[in-house]
């Protein structure tokens, strides 16, 4: 994945988000499903990143969620993509 790919799939992601979330304190923790629609990519995908480490997570067995400004972070600090 590119830079302009992975700033592209941030941009929809926080378009997404921004839809009437304005206001709210607590960030609400993200399915892995719903970040793989956010980001536009499969759940393969997603638990391959994991396994990587390239994507910060929370839970146990099946329950997985994710924070959408962690996972933004992290995809902006990934050394493959900021060359």
């Amino acid at each position: 994945m590119t830079r302009d790919e992975l700033e592209s799939l941030i941009s929809k992601g926080q378009t997404q988000q921004s839809n009437g979330n304005e206001g709210k304190l607590a960030e609400k923790p993200l399915s892995s499903r719903e970040l793989a629609t956010r980001l536009d990519v499969t759940n393969q995908t997603l638990v391959r990143w994991r396994q990587q480490g390239l994507l910060p997570y929370y839970g146990h067995g099946k329950h997985i969620f994710h924070f959408w400004s962690e996972v933004v972070d992290a995809l902006r600090q990934h050394p493959k993509l900021n060359k």
